[in-house]
């Protein structure tokens, strides 16, 4: 019972997304509503289960703790070169890294040993996708822009679903998730499956676009229901046509601005990694090396959300922990993308999405993902 309820209460307080954050130092660091809970479930699985699912997955997946422990030893390797507080912070985000990965073996483990556990999860799986559907239409129809958080560091959006995320390509990567576990494990699918193509157009994320269409496609052709792609043109053809056009370059699916900014920030990044190409700056000090080599504005550095990251997850990753690293974070969600089919689908269409945006390392696409991905089939 008390992992039923933490359970259906955090996928509940995950459906407020941004609306259900605090923030500390300055917004250096943001704890979710959530991760509480989600942390008062690993307690409890501790408690209850011991290190057992530890060790299995390590037997199973240790390319993720290779990962993991050489995240740790670039931080270490790196340290003296920060103060305490920045070191500090860092930290803090390495430790919810592991917790994330921690939940993922726990979860698999208590999925196999309670027979309640599936049900569990399908419906809150399910209470979450319908929530988040109805909140982003609200969002759409009723608060179609960001301009009044401005000052707080988000971009506008202008007549884009960003739902309660706060941004166009965490939620369309969250609309794409939802759509693919649909897909896959939802008996009698069909309307959910519109909806969630509907707030995936309205994104107006060409990347997401990109993504969705590569992972359908592998998806269509490893099943032989070609005809779904067609379908899919279809859909997205009726709703150019028919959606109301808005104004504004967010719109604009030809827009430049975008890809000439990405092409910078990776430049940046590849410009910082050359200065560490082993170990890396360690994970989560990106913020503090551009104040360093005076890359991001002083005054406001703390504020800012994309100071402390760049645009490709593959870059963050690349300047934290350097080659080694890199190869080791593909090593580790190749290893996740082995747990099941739908595992594998959902980490290439994040994977794909992390090229042009700092998606797959985002906590509410890790929960996400590993979630859906050792999820049994919903009896909905």
């Amino acid at each position: 019972m008390p992992a039923r309820l933490l359970i259906y209460l955090t996928f509940l307080f995950f459906s407020f997304g941004q609306l259900a954050r605090v923030s500390f130092f300055g917004q250096q660091v943001n704890l979710y509503l959530y991760e509480i809970t989600l942390f008062l479930t690993l307690i409890y699985f501790l408690f209850k289960y011991g290190p057992s699912p530890l060790k299995i997955f390590l037997n199973d997946l240790r390319s993720v703790f290779a990962f993991l422990f050489f995240l740790f030893l670039s931080f270490l390797i790196g340290a003296g070169g920060f103060s305490v507080r920045e070191n500090w912070i860092a930290f803090l985000y390495l430790g919810r890294l592991c917790l994330y990965f921690t939940y993922l073996a726990y979860l698999m483990f208590y999925l196999k040993k309670e027979k309640s556990a599936g049900k569990t999860i399908s419906r809150s799986i399910l209470i979450f996708i319908v929530v988040t559907v109805v909140f982003t239409a609200i969002q759409y129809l009723f608060y179609p822009d960001l301009i009044n958080l401005f000052y707080l560091g988000w971009d506008p959006h202008y007549y884009r679903t960003f739902g309660v995320y706060f941004d166009t390509g965490v939620s369309g990567a969250v609309f794409g998730l939802s759509w693919f576990y649909v897909y896959k494990r939802c008996r009698r699918p069909w309307f959910l499956l519109v909806v969630l193509l509907a707030a995936i157009y309205l994104t107006y994320s060409r990347s997401l676009y990109l993504a969705f269409i590569l992972t359908l496609g592998i998806v269509t052709v490893s099943q032989k229901r070609y005809w779904a792609i067609f379908l899919l043109i279809g859909f997205f053809l009726v709703l150019y046509f028919f959606v109301p056009k808005r104004t504004g370059e967010g719109v604009n699916l030809l827009r430049t601005f975008s890809i000439e900014s990405r092409i910078a920030d990776n430049k940046t990044a590849l410009s910082l990694w050359g200065k560490k190409p082993i170990f890396g700056w360690g994970y989560n000090r990106i913020r503090y090396v551009k104040k360093k080599f005076n890359l991001i504005n002083p005054q406001d550095y703390e504020m800012t959300h994309a100071g402390a990251s760049f645009h490709s997850s593959y870059g963050i990753i690349l300047v934290s922990s350097g080659l080694v690293g890199l190869l080791l974070f593909l090593a580790a969600m190749f290893a996740v993308g082995r747990i099941s089919s739908l595992a594998s689908s959902l980490v290439f269409f994040a994977g794909v999405m992390s090229l042009t945006d700092n998606i797959i390392l985002h906590p509410f696409i890790l929960f996400l993902m590993f979630t859906f991905s050792v999820s049994p089939l919903s009896d909905r």
